[in-house]
């Protein structure tokens, strides 16, 4: 078991050695001796992998995990990394029919565990929809390998790297060339009849990697064909004993083929209708898998973390009786150090054993705080539950949906201006408008630019700029971009910096950790499009704000003594300073010569390009530095501060940082809530939870497909509100998505609950319900029934009759709090002489975020129009249907206080102000006293022949 913090005496200052983990996008999991595991930040630009040892130091140790940082003597992680500026220089002398660019950043992503060959894959696919020949690709990856001058660029633990890089690449694409072509001979199947035939015989294959990596390019290029074959590589497997599968190559090899089958069919389970053939194939292949994952004594490795929550949420779909509970276990499993898996054998692998076992078991506490961290919003996972933040943590208040009993509670904190808190009362409205304000908070839409903004730099502008690269031929010469939303691009010189020379190297621009630093400079001259930079200047106006008058300071000498004494020579301060130092003439008797480490006092501004004048005092012998540690201090004091980001802080007190593989796991739980409790508000929370993570992580696709389910469920909200289902928007959503509804099952679920129920009361579609009645099942059979029903009671005027069933069809379709027979006013459209308004407090489409004035001038707007033209009717508290949904939130606010008579005369009180009282005499407000079920405020404008005008205009009512 992993050692705990508690139990290891880290010493702040103190360097330590760690291994590398896992690699993520811009930060890498380190674990020590004891298999304690700490956190190396901003890795992006350093050169390591897995397996690769490192020495951090311990910067801080006050939190659950200490700040580290990798210190400057581990020459191996900080040599300088392959740029792609580089790589593209060479691949220009490539002549290339396919994709270079999605090559080169193929070659240099960042070794995530298990994804580099994953984007091969993509990246070979994409070649070959776009018809490009691989055999070329392959000839022309192997010459870049053999020929070009690419790996001279690297340093050696580069060399190593992008040697098996190429070499995988290469490989991969020789299985592919073999599995088209039996592809295109018709011979794919004798190809796996054959690798099953002797793996059944001897359980072995003469090279098992290469035949085993075909069979995989088979099943991507045709995914019927994985679907059938997939089983009797189950059974094969199950011939022997898994200590044979267990060892290499067959471990590695298997463990990838079931990988790529769970990854293309797990997220499919809810949009195939009849899925249960499918289920226990997932069971298969996830419970060998995670047998060959704890043969190989892989059972800490995330791989066998994310089979297993995988195996939790596959059986829910098994045993339904105790669905939270298997989720619980699989959010355990995928937190904790320590996994539960119930014992089993091969033979077990191909019944429900396993996942029965699984449901018996009783999930452990969450003993870990687990994190995620977007620019904006913070995903944190623990034992009080899972918890998004918006904005900063500090001061945010909860949306309290406590209350609605969610799993894991779900909630999420923000600041009340960004993100209105949840009624007492939730209801799909309000769902609505929270996760729209939760997305605008987390992802605001970039501000337009303005007109007249400034489209380019010019000379003698100061800028921020930063170093990218160093010139492959002189080494002086530095490649800059410009860091603001203008852009540009240039170059700056060493002596454009400074006035010494330096050993350069582009680590000099980067912070102890590899980061990139952030300098201003000014823009001295422009060839093309190209910008020329200078930080001489600022940097001597800066050196000046360093030391006090007379204050010492500790100097490089870079000559020896001046003759006699007289004049002065150069030096460098340990900040990287340029001293002119003088006062030798009044120090006979001391020898000073080039390289000495003196004292000296500071003076003045220093003369000419020298930072600054100072005066010798006497040697300083106990101390050394070096003119390129001194010019790496001043870059690293003269850059601008980098705070401390919320990723900095959540990382140390964190117990673990979340991958995206992991937070994909913990959507896959959501999106299983969503559809196992399937009332409406809690499943639109839920679907919106795992809508926002999706886009956290950059899940776009996913993200839309939540957004697609969600739309569903606001119309059905419609319907629940006002009895009927809006057609024009339900043709519109049939027509763009019809593809979509044909292969998910769950989505067409949805959209014929809505079909079926926009066929109240038209018994000419009663042919079309007796077919959905007969071919669907579940819920829409059920409420197909009661349309039926009520269509027929419908005709024969049995009105108390329908309305207990359009009742019963809101309870089926688990649509809570509404009911139907509410009051419709006018004929339940707006024309001439009819108005709805839902509030006099909350203008429409802003969220419930009140705003009176506004609304109110809405309202004086109609009354004005109706003054002017043939008179009409304006209800409050009546929706755009004409279903009288009352006032009761306009009641609520604060300046009512539920007082009605105040309510009534607000309205009366702004005609009288607005126009006085003889006009005043043809308006009439008051309550509706025959609805008992809502408030709804009816005013009465009569014609006024006169007229009036607001805000300086006349209006008049035409149609609606």
């Amino acid at each position: 078991m992993p050692a705990s913090k508690s139990e290891i005496n880290y010493e702040v200052g103190k360097d330590y050695p760690f291994t590398v983990v896992s690699i993520h996008d811009n930060f890498c999991e380190l674990e020590d001796n004891s298999h304690f595991r700490v956190y190396l930040q901003n890795t992006n630009k350093l050169m390591l992998v897995r397996g690769q040892i490192i020495t951090c130091k311990v910067l801080d140790n006050s939190e659950k995990r200490p700040k580290i940082v990798i210190v400057e003597k581990d020459k191996a992680s900080k040599q300088k990394s392959l740029d792609i500026n580089e790589l593209d220089d060479v691949l220009k002398e490539m002549v290339t029919t396919w994709d270079k660019s999605g090559f080169s950043k193929l070659l240099l992503m960042k070794e995530k565990d298990n994804l580099f060959e994953d984007e091969c894959r993509q990246w070979i696919g994409t070649l070959a929809s776009m018809g490009c020949d691989l055999q070329n690709v392959r000839t022309d990856c192997t010459q870049f390998l053999e020929r070009s001058d690419f790996l001279s660029l690297c340093n050696p633990a580069e060399r190593e790297f992008y040697q098996y890089r190429l070499t995988t690449l290469i490989e991969l694409l020789g299985y592919y060339i073999k599995a088209n072509q039996l592809l295109e001979e018709g011979k794919e199947n004798d190809f796996i009849d054959i690798l099953f035939e002797k793996l059944k015989a001897s359980g072995y294959v003469y090279h098992p990697v290469k035949n085993f990596n075909i069979m995989s390019c088979l099943f991507l290029a045709d995914k019927q064909l994985m679907e059938v074959r997939m089983e009797k590589l189950f059974d094969v497997i199950r011939e022997w004993d898994v200590e044979i599968w267990g060892k290499e190559p067959f471990n590695s090899t298997l463990t990838k083929i079931i990988e790529l089958y769970v990854s293309e069919n797990i997220w499919t389970l809810d949009r195939i209708k009849n899925n249960n053939a499918q289920v226990i194939n997932l069971v298969q292949a996830l419970t060998i898998q995670l047998m060959l994952l704890k043969t190989a004594n892989r059972e800490n490795e995330p791989e066998y973390k994310l089979s297993l929550t995988r195996l939790c949420v596959i059986s829910t779909y098994l045993y339904e009786l105790s669905p939270k509970r298997l989720l619980d276990l699989g959010l355990s499993n995928l937190l904790n150090d320590t996994c539960q898996l119930p014992l089993y054998t091969l033979d077990d692998t191909k019944s429900k054993t396993v996942p029965f076992r699984l449901s018996g078991m009783i999930p452990k506490p969450i003993m870990t705080t687990s994190s995620f961290v977007h620019e904006k919003g913070k995903l944190r996972v623990s034992e009080d539950g899972i918890t998004l933040f918006v904005g900063k943590e500090d001061g945010s208040k909860a949306n309290n949906c406590k209350r609605l009993g969610l799993w894991k509670q779900l909630q999420v904190f923000a600041g009340k201006n960004s993100v209105k808190a949840l009624p007492d009362k939730v209801s799909i409205t309000d769902c609505i408008r929270f996760w729209e304000d939760t997305e605008r908070a987390l992802f605001p839409v970039a501000e337009k630019s303005v007109t007249n903004q400034k489209k380019s730099h010019k000379i003698d502008d100061k800028v921020e700029i930063v170093i990218t690269r160093q010139d492959r031929n002189d080494k002086n010469l530095f490649y800059c971009r410009i860091n603001d939303k203008i852009g540009g691009e240039g170059t700056i010189r060493i002596k454009d910096i400074v006035p010494y020379a330096v050993e350069s190297d582009i680590q000099l621009f980067r912070s102890e950790t590899g980061k990139e630093l952030v300098f201003e400079a000014v823009i001295i001259d422009k060839e093309d499009d190209s910008f020329i930079f200078s930080m001489s200047e600022l940097v001597k106006q800066w050196a000046n704000t360093l030391f006090a008058e007379d204050e010492e300071i500790v100097c490089f000498m870079q000559n020896d003594r001046p003759a006699n004494g007289n004049g002065r020579i150069p030096g460098i301060t340990m900040e990287g300073i340029s001293v002119s130092i003088g006062g030798f003439d009044e120090i006979i008797e001391t020898q000073f010569k080039r390289g000495d480490i003196i004292t000296a006092s500071m003076q003045s501004e220093g003369p000419g390009t020298f930072h600054i004048k100072a005066k010798v005092k006497k040697h300083c012998p106990n101390t050394e530095f070096t003119i390129t540690s001194a010019f790496h201090e001043l870059m690293l004091n003269y850059a601008f501060a980098d705070e401390e980001t919320e990723e900095d802080k959540e990382m140390q007190r964190s117990d673990r940082f979340l991958d995206d593989a992991f937070v994909k796991e913990i959507v896959r739980m959501i999106d299983r809530m969503s559809t196992i409790d399937s009332e409406y508000v809690n499943a639109y929370y839920y679907l919106g939870f795992a809508r926002v993570l999706c886009l956290m992580i950059g899940w776009e696709e996913q993200a839309s497909y939540y957004k697609g389910r969600m739309e569903l469920i606001k119309m059905l909200h419609n319907f629940a509100i006002n009895d009927v289902v809006n057609q024009v928007e339900l043709e519109n959503m049939e027509r763009i998505n019809a593809d979509i509804f044909k292969n998910d099952a769950s989505l067409f679920s949805k959209f014929l609950q809505l079909q079926t129920v926009s066929f109240l009361g038209k018994s000419e579609h009663d042919n079309d319900l007796w077919e959905i009645y007969n071919k669907q099942d579940g819920v829409v059979k059920d409420v197909a029934s009661l349309v039926i029903a009520y269509n027929m009671v419908k005709r024969n005027n049995m009105e108390r009759l329908c309305i207990d069933l359009q009742n019963r069809i809101k309870q089926t379709l688990r649509l809570k709090g509404y009911e139907s027979n509410l009051k419709i006013y006018g004929n339940g459209t707006e024309d001439q002489k009819t108005e709805y308004k839902t509030s006099i407090v909350f203008p429409p489409n802003e969220n419930m975020k009140a705003n009176m004035p506004k609304q109110m001038k809405n309202i004086m707007k109609v009354i004005a129009s109706f003054l002017n033209t043939q008179g009409g009717t304006l209800y409050v508290g009546v929706n755009d249907y004409g279903v009288g949904v009352g006032v009761e939130n306009d009641l609520a606010y604060s300046y009512f206080m539920d007082d009605k008579d105040k309510y009534q005369r607000t309205i009366m009180d702004e005609v009288v102000k607005t126009w006085g009282n003889l006009v005043a005499t043809f308006v009439n407000v008051a309550f509706d006293h025959t609805n008992e079920q809502k408030d709804v405020l009816v005013i009465t404008v009569q014609p006024y022949s006169e007229g009036v005008s607001y805000g300086k205009k006349w209006l008049v009512r035409i149609g609606s």
